[in-house]
């Protein structure tokens, strides 16, 4: 049956002196412990060999039993200790999928569902103001003086008119100076 070349320790192996017991080898392999009632519901992390309920598993489709080998508290715990091993090539891998997908990620402003009726009404009054000759639309930005594509930025949308012209860094510069609380320049 077994070859003598074969080393002592592997030999015993195979001939089942030091295997753990059959069943909790099986589960172990299968990840689902089941009681003596057949009750599936709970199964054993194989990394931390503890019996846990299926909630405590994420899903996993590939699988046969729909559930990860590994439990929650050892998935995260592997992969924070993987991340401050890997800390720089982690963060170029992450900046790299933002540049990729980040435009998935921005919430937008206002949800294209619910728009803004009152601020989209204001804005079509200056949008015809300046068509008209009402209002006449500058070429540098009124904060930094950059001759740049400009935007209108309402102080108060009661008053349509009543806007300054500003790049698109000055813009933003300002809703960041509203979104704390300060005051923005006029």
């Amino acid at each position: 049956m077994l070859k003598t070349s074969m080393p002592s320790r592997l030999a015993d192996s195979a001939a089942g002196k030091n295997r753990p017991a059959r069943r909790n080898r099986l589960e172990l392999m299968e990840g689902v412990a089941e009681g003596p009632v057949g009750n599936s519901s709970r199964k054993i992390c194989t990394r931390c060999s503890l019996e846990k309920s299926l909630d405590d598993f994420t899903a996993r489709r590939k699988v046969k039993s729909g559930k990860n080998s590994w439990c929650r508290s050892c998935n995260v715990a592997y992969n924070l200790a993987y991340r401050e091993k890997n800390r720089e090539y982690c963060r170029e891998c992450g900046r790299n999928n933002y540049y990729k997908n980040g435009h998935k990620w921005k919430k937008p402003i206002r949800s294209p569902g619910k728009p803004d009726k009152f601020k989209d009404a204001m804005r079509a009054r200056l949008r015809y103001a300046i068509s008209v000759d009402k209002l006449s639309k500058p070429k540098k930005c009124e904060m930094c003086g950059t001759e740049s594509p400009l935007m209108g930025h309402h102080h108060d949308y009661k008053f349509p008119l009543e806007i300054i012209f500003l790049c698109s860094l000055c813009h933003g510069f300002v809703h960041r100076k509203a979104l704390r609380g300060e005051e923005a320049k006029k």
